[in-house]
C-alpha cells in the first residue's frame, strides 16, 4: 500500500512540474554572442540617453542586446528607452579612411556572431562592393543594392514619382557625393531576440527619428524645400525615415535588412543630441528549421556484449530445460 501511495505522490508531483512548465509565458532570449570583431563602439543607455561605454567582453554585449521596442499608439516604444543601447558595426565608416570610392570598396567588415536556441547568426557591416559590387558601378539606375535601397527609401517615404527620374538621379548623386551610403553601413544593433526557436528572430537598428537631412544630404535649403514639395500628400509633413543596413547570415541566408519605418525610442545620444532617438525593426527574419535529434548508435563492442549475453540466457535456459 504505500509503495502505491507513494506513486501516486510523485506522478502527481510531475504532473503539477510539467502543469506549470506549460502555463509559464515564454520570454524572448537575446543573441549569445561568441564574438565581435572589427571596428565597434559600444552604447550604453540610462533611459534617457545613450552614451559610448568602454568594451568589456560577450556578456556586455549580450546585456546590449536584451532590449525590444513594443510600439505604442504614441509611436513610441514602450515603455520609452526600453532599447538597452546599441552596438555600431563599422564605426569609423564616416570618416576620411573611407570617403575615396576604392577605400570604401576595399573596407574591412565589422561583425557579431552569435546563437539563439541554437542556430547561428551573424550580422555584418557593408562595405562599397555591397553597395555597387565589385566592380564599384555608382550609376543611378544600375542592377545595384544602392539603386535598390535609394529606389525604395524614396517609394516608402512618398517620392514614388520620382523613382527613375533625373530629379532622384540628381538626389542619388548628392547622396552618394556626400558619404550617405558610408553613413548608412554602419548598423547600430539595438536588440537581436527570439521568443521561441519557432518564431521570428527580431532586429532593432538605431537611427534618427526623423532622417530627412540624412537622405537630402547636400541640397541646399531652396533644393530641400522644392524636393518636398513633390512629396504624394499622404506624406508631406511627415519624417522621412530609414534605417542603416545590416548583412545578416542566419539559417543558410544570406541577405542585407532594413526599415523605413521608426518608433521613438525615448532616448537620444549624448553627443549630437539627435542620433539614436529612432528605432527601427527590420521585418522578422523567419525560424530556422529546427536541428534534427541525433539517435544514439550502440558501440559494436556493446552490441557484442549484447548478443554474448543473449547467447548466454539462451543456454542456461536450454539448461534449466534439460533439467
Amino acid at each position: 500500500m504505500t509503495g502505491k501511495i507513494q506513486k501516486v505522490l510523485i506522478g502527481a508531483s510531475v504532473l503539477a512540474s510539467v502543469t506549470g512548465l506549460v502555463g509559464s509565458p515564454a520570454f524572448a532570449i537575446s543573441i549569445t554572442p561568441t564574438s565581435l570583431t572589427g571596428n565597434f563602439l559600444i552604447y550604453d543607455s540610462d533611459g534617457t540617453n545613450t552614451f559610448q561605454v568602454p568594451y568589456t567582453g560577450l556578456d556586455q554585449a549580450k546585456t546590449i542586446l536584451a532590449g525590444s521596442c513594443t510600439v505604442n499608439a504614441a509611436d513610441a516604444c514602450d515603455p520609452p528607452g526600453s532599447p538597452t543601447g546599441n552596438i555600431e558595426l563599422f564605426a569609423d565608416s564616416e570618416t576620411g579612411t573611407y570617403s575615396s570610392l576604392s577605400a570604401f570598396l576595399n573596407a574591412p567588415v565589422s561583425s557579431l556572431k552569435g546563437t539563439l536556441f541554437g542556430q547561428e547568426i551573424t550580422l555584418s557591416s557593408l562595405t562599397g562592393k555591397d553597395w555597387f559590387g565589385p566592380s564599384g558601378n555608382t550609376t543611378y539606375g544600375a542592377a545595384t543594392l544602392a539603386t535598390e535601397w535609394f529606389n525604395a527609401a524614396l517609394t516608402s517615404n512618398g517620392f514614388a514619382s520620382l523613382v527613375g527620374t533625373a530629379i532622384a538621379g540628381n538626389g542619388f548623386n548628392s547622396f552618394l557625393n556626400n558619404g550617405g551610403f558610408q553613413r548608412f553601413s554602419d548598423p547600430n544593433l539595438s536588440y537581436v531576440t527570439q521568443e521561441t526557436p519557432t518564431s521570428g528572430v527580431l532586429i532593432g537598428l538605431a537611427g534618427h527619428y526623423d532622417a530627412t537631412d540624412l537622405l537630402l544630404s547636400g541640397f541646399s535649403n531652396a533644393q530641400k524645400a522644392a524636393f518636398l514639395r513633390l512629396r504624394s500628400p499622404d506624406k508631406k509633413g511627415q519624417p522621412i525615415q530609414l534605417s542603416e543596413l545590416v548583412n545578416v547570415t542566419y539559417a543558410g541566408k544570406t541577405g542585407y535588412h532594413y526599415s523605413f519605418n521608426a518608433a521613438k525610442s525615448g532616448f537620444t545620444e549624448t553627443g549630437d543630441q539627435r542620433s539614436h532617438n529612432g528605432n527601427y525593426e527590420v521585418d522578422p527574419l523567419p525560424a530556422a528549421p529546427p536541428v534534427p535529434p541525433t539517435q544514439s548508435v550502440p558501440e559494436p563492442s556493446a552490441l557484442l556484449g549484447l548478443v554474448g549475453l543473449g547467447g548466454f540466457f539462451l543456454a542456461k535456459r536450454k539448461l534449466v530445460k534439460n533439467a
